[in-house]
């Protein structure tokens, strides 16, 4: 009867999701398209609560459907404070109620799809025997972690001291590196500079031990892991010194929903003091890095405002100004697939890897725009500027099935499972979809699930389950 019930669900969300978009009320006046956004944003928290209801913490899924919120909250006033100082973007106004529109379609789709895998999950679970038989599941061999953390932590610190030396300075104690930072990975030397990004790595593994220790003893935790929170800070310094953020965002939310699991659920409003410190220290850098380009024209509030998720804002101008004519087809998500392999290798088979690499939405809308970087748009622009409309739904629902069956795997998956670092590291870079490009979303996923399995593959070892039949029936208890 319960699986009955989501299946009525998903099918009533389906159904008045696509009224909405129907004719009878996609008029373009103000009061339908606002209730059109509210009914979308109504259905997408409706679907994660039912999602919710028998879970113990938050799921990833509830934070990117925060972000789909929160982000146009942010950067409307940000919008509005521009158009104020230069009257205009790009020639033209932006049409925020119609972006809005759009995002909140996106959004809803995105949350329909992981609902739908939930259905399927539950329905499955209930048939699903075999895995009572199960005896044992690869964890950590943490007896010898520390060597892996040894030998991770210096050749980072090796090749980030080599980057360093070859740079001639060290990049966020400078300012206006906005433009130079992008050539960083040829000035140091392009696996000098890759290998000395592992403080990432790093930080995932180190928080992870940490948790098992805290799991094991949580009297005085943080006396008897100083050790750890040392590895914790000095990467987070060490990797932040580029003058990027997306790592850093990376780290906040691996470390949230890995925290929520192990644990216990973080509460929001201490999840919401994270999130305004994260977003605190973005502008920070984005000032010392040197994108300012509104000193003296405006105030320190607008100038720290303004760029706050400034993707929503080329998104919006893309919702209301990109062509149909120029849709790409499709042509965007073969950057998608490149750095799976080597040039070599796609070359065997008639590929150029740096062109498949060019074929990216930041790419195009860099030409677009006239800009010296590429231009982020975010899932939903992505979607867009492919196929339009439609564009908008599918691209957004396979994105929530993708992101939904990763969710259940982590969800049913046992306590410190190896494979449980990689879906807490996919989820924890995936929830940034609604203003990230997915080609750079792809090149950090690749690159660095290399080296975890590699990870995997020396130091893993056998954890034996002692109540197999309690562990599996009860996804809310942490299976040791």
């Amino acid at each position: 009867m319960g699986a009955l019930k989501l299946a009525v669900t998903f099918f009533v969300a389906l159904i008045v999701g696509l009224l909405l978009n129907s004719d009878l009320i996609t008029s373009s006046s103000f009061l339908c398209t606002l209730f059109r956004i509210l009914m979308f944003y109504s259905l997408s928290f409706f679907l994660i609560y039912w999602i919710h209801r028998k879970v113990r913490y938050y799921l990833p899924s509830a934070y990117i459907l925060f972000l789909f919120f929160v982000i146009p909250i942010i950067a409307i006033p940000g919008t509005q404070m521009f158009m104020k100082i230069l009257h205009e973007y790009r020639g033209t106004h932006i049409n925020v109620l119609n972006a809005m529109d759009i995002w909140a379609q996106g959004a809803f789709y995105i949350m329909l799809g992981i609902f739908t895998v939930h259905i399927v999950r539950d329905f499955l679970s209930k048939n699903d025997t075999k895995r009572l038989s199960l005896a044992g599941y690869p964890s950590w061999d943490w007896s010898k972690f520390r060597y892996l953390l040894i030998l991770l932590a210096g050749i980072s610190l090796i090749f980030s001291t080599i980057s360093i030396l070859r740079l001639g300075y060290i990049p966020i104690l400078k300012t206006g590196i906005e433009r130079e930072r992008f050539t960083y990975i040829y000035t140091a030397g392009e696996w000098s500079f890759k290998l000395a990004r592992l403080w990432l790595l790093v930080y995932l593994l180190a928080l992870t031990k940490l948790l098992y220790n805290i799991q094991s003893s949580k009297k005085n935790w943080a006396r008897k892991n100083f050790v750890l929170i040392f590895i914790l800070l000095v990467s987070f310094m060490f990797d932040a010194i580029y003058g990027d953020r997306f790592h850093l965002f990376i780290m906040l939310f691996f470390t949230i929903i890995m925290i929520n699991k192990h644990i216990g659920k973080i509460k929001m409003r201490y999840f919401l003091m994270l999130f305004i410190i994260g977003l605190a220290l973005s502008s920070t850098i984005f000032i010392i890095r040197g994108a300012d380009a509104l000193i003296g024209k405006a105030s320190i509030f607008e100038r720290v405002m303004i760029p706050m998720f400034s993707e929503w804002r080329e998104f919006a101008y893309i919702a209301e100004h990109y062509p149909s004519v120029h849709f790409l087809n499709g042509k965007t998500f073969s950057s998608v697939i490149a750095p799976i392999f080597p040039n070599i290798v796609w070359g065997a088979i008639g590929f150029n890897k740096y062109e498949l690499l060019s074929e990216s939405s930041a790419i195009y809308m860099q030409k677009l725009f006239g800009s010296y970087a590429g231009v982020r748009i975010g899932i939903i622009g992505e979607g867009f500027i492919n196929f339009g409309y439609i564009g908008v739904i599918w691209v957004s629902f396979i994105t929530g099935l993708i992101f939904g069956t990763l969710e259940s795997i982590f969800l049913r998956i046992q306590s410190f499972h190896v494979c449980e670092l990689i879906l807490a590291f996919i989820l924890g870079t995936l929830i940034f979809l609604p203003i990230a490009q997915t080609d750079a979303i792809s090149v950090i996923l690749i690159f660095y699930s290399y080296f975890i399995s590699l990870c995997i593959l020396f130091f893993h070892k056998k954890e034996v389950i002692s109540n197999p039949k309690r562990c599996f029936n009860n996804e809310n208890i942490s299976c040791k």
